[in-house]
């Protein structure tokens, strides 16, 4: 799975996971065009990847890495002459679901006059909670800072909370960790949140399951991380019409075989079938389908657990197919630094419906220092 820019000329994606063989990747496409015509192009892929194979039991590592650990501030300007997000899709529901903007904000390194920007957060934003206030945020944060200049790493999560930080370019290449945005400032049409960055960065001759969180400060760490498997079937109940839906459409470019056609969702994971189920964790994201000769729809989420055996709000980054296989790239709360699979078998289904079962299978980290 990979994220990153869509240049016409050259760019640099980031590897955030996969599946089958390439469970645990992690690593770099560089791309660049090599012939245009101008209503077509050629371009030669560059791929540098690094994987790991699963474990079975606990296993300790060492590895020595860099550390990031940064507080600045997101400047989000909802309206005005100086908007910095803008509506592309409104599926004019309750509580405003499936409604997506797009966003450029930028990050400055304080508050007041002489701040500075040292980044700008660039991505979508969609309100993905039928229910709560929840909008599913992914963004590249893109440095433009001397010690940072042309690094980016990207980020999944909620857009009023914390994300998953799953992968970058340049000094982040390999990057996990997450950031915490927390409001300080709010004029109702525009707000200032504090972002604090906590960011661990793995060399290319470490192995992906060495990868941990480091202590606060900055600079080659050496850590010591306890991996731990974590594995789990759950039921997701997928509505697709009818009075109890948990999907609407968003954007249908009227296309052949539906290609384009996009579904914002909010799926409820259960513990269980049948009577006595109880509600563990709801999937809220987008699902588009990407392929135009076939039934291939590419699906994006937050897993948000509500199960007490994990602090509130720990979550799962998942991308993947809408039937199929999808790469953990990252969690936030119980599950930071989580990478895995998800397969997803269909078990049930009367057409307008469906219950798939939901196999996990993620190994998280957990950090100590050795002196």
């Amino acid at each position: 799975m990979a994220i990153g820019n869509q240049n016409k000329d050259e760019g640099e994606w980031v590897i955030v996971g996969g599946t089958g063989f390439f469970t645990f990747a992690q690593g770099t496409i560089t791309i660049r065009t090599e012939i245009d015509s101008g209503s077509s192009n050629i371009k030669e892929i560059c791929i540098c990847a690094f994987g790991c194979t699963g474990l079975s039991t606990p296993v300790q590592s060492e590895s020595l890495g860099t550390e990031y650990n940064q507080i600045w501030y997101m400047h989000q300007i909802i309206s005005g002459p100086n908007h910095n997000q803008v509506n592309i899709a409104d599926a004019k529901q309750p509580q405003a679901f499936g409604f997506t903007n797009v966003h450029d904000y930028p990050i400055y390194d304080s508050l007041g006059p002489g701040k500075k920007i040292v980044a700008r957060v660039q991505g979508l934003h969609t309100k993905t909670s039928m229910s709560g206030d929840g909008w599913f945020h992914w963004s590249k944060v893109a440095f433009d800072y001397e010690r940072f200049q042309g690094s980016s790493f990207n980020a999944i999560g909620d857009q009023e909370g914390e994300w998953a930080i799953v992968g970058g370019t340049g000094d982040f290449t390999f990057a996990q960790g997450t950031v915490a945005t927390s409001r300080v400032r709010d004029s109702g049409s525009s707000n200032i949140k504090k972002i604090c960055i906590r960011a661990y960065c793995c060399p290319t001759n470490t192995p992906i399951g060495a990868k941990v969180m480091p202590k606060p400060g900055s600079g080659p760490v050496t850590l010591q991380s306890l991996i731990t498997e974590y594995n789990r079937i759950l039921y997701m109940h997928q509505i697709i019409n009818g009075p109890e839906y948990n999907q609407v459409n968003i954007a249908d470019p009227m296309q052949p075989n539906a290609f384009g056609y996009t579904n914002v969702h909010d799926y409820p994971m259960y513990d269980r079938l049948g009577p006595g189920r109880k509600l563990v964790a709801r999937a809220q994201g987008l699902h588009t389908k990407t392929s135009m000769k076939y039934d291939g729809w590419f699906h994006w989420s937050s897993i948000v657990f509500s199960d007490e055996r994990f602090q509130q709000g720990s979550s799962f980054k998942v991308i993947g197919n809408q039937e199929g296989e999808w790469a953990i790239v990252g969690g936030t709360g119980a599950f930071t630094f989580a990478q895995g699979t998800i397969t997803t078998y269909r078990i049930q289904d009367n057409g307008f419906s469906n219950i798939k079962e939901i196999c996990i299978h993620a190994l998280c980290y957990t950090t100590y220092y050795s002196k």
